[in-house]
């Protein structure tokens, strides 16, 4: 009698250790999907520097970037070194 309470009791725990693999493996998927679908939407930065013809770094140059597909357009300005810096874009 004993034993059948026993084996009783190992299916009970695996019963629960399987439901627990089973909640862990599907918060695993979920959390899979939406970090894909924050790749998806990373983000791009954009710098660089403004020489002239002999090499030498032009500061407050104006800088203008155009998303030709929604018209978006932003602008910038080098800073005393040439270099330029548009903030994160999509």
């Amino acid at each position: 009698m004993r034993a059948a309470k026993g084996s009783q009791h190992i299916r009970w725990y695996e019963a629960i250790w399987v439901q627990t693999a089973k909640c862990a493996i599907g918060m695993f998927a979920v959390v899979a999907m939406l970090a894909s679908f924050a790749a998806a939407q990373a983000t791009s930065q954009l710098n660089g520097i403004v020489t002239d013809q002999s090499g030498a770094s032009v500061s407050g140059a104006k800088i203008s970037l155009t998303d030709t597909a929604t018209g978006l357009q932003r602008t910038t300005t080098s800073n005393g070194d040439g270099l330029y810096q548009f903030p994160p874009l999509p």
